[in-house]
């Protein structure tokens, strides 16, 4: 299972875009509020209605654990004693982590960044106290993928499915999301 955390305010490109992209490779993902709700909204209003809460995932096998950006919805992940003990149980399981956008804020805040290569939105990393800030679009350093921004939400998930499924699997979807080979 990847589990997609969502907080109030995360970016609402990522957030859908990610899941869109991992359920299209065929994978179980499962949209999970750290709140007491099933709904949460997005920092322009979207309301998505998540599958579980966060206590209900705690014992659940997970293969990823997707962190998007967004001010509202970082502030709410890194304030949630929930969000911490989880990502801190899968990151000790060596499951694969993703945060994108201002997500490794929150990775750093819970204390996964250290002795990391990463990337995020430009600036947040003058936000960061741990990793290595290594700039681009997305950094691969294993188990832990990071993205820039909204505009890269796409690349950032064909990189998931690759690592999650195959090659193959990733090519297949990015024709169909770009319409066209992507080499």
């Amino acid at each position: 299972m990847i589990s997609i955390l969502l907080g109030t305010g995360f970016e609402e490109t990522e957030g859908v875009t990610l899941y869109d992209i991992l359920k299209r490779a065929g994978l179980d993902v499962r949209l999970v509020s750290v709140g007491d709700s099933l709904e949460v909204w997005s920092a322009r209003k979207l309301r998505v209605l998540c599958d579980h809460r966060i206590q209900e995932v705690f014992d659940m096998p997970h293969e990823a654990l997707v962190i998007p950006g967004g001010m509202g919805g970082v502030r709410s992940l890194m304030a949630s004693a929930e969000a911490k003990e989880l990502a801190r149980k899968l990151a000790g399981e060596g499951c694969l982590l993703a945060a994108i956008c201002a997500g490794p804020m929150v990775l750093d805040a819970f204390g996964l960044l250290e002795g990391r290569e990463y990337t995020c939105y430009p600036g947040v990393e003058e936000e960061i106290r741990s990793g290595r800030y290594a700039g681009g679009d997305l950094v691969w350093d294993e188990p832990l993928l990071t993205g820039t921004c909204p505009g890269t939400a796409g690349l950032f998930g064909m990189k998931l499915a690759e690592l999650l499924t195959s090659p193959s699997i990733a090519k297949k979807i990015g024709m169909d999301w770009y319409g066209g080979d992507l080499g």
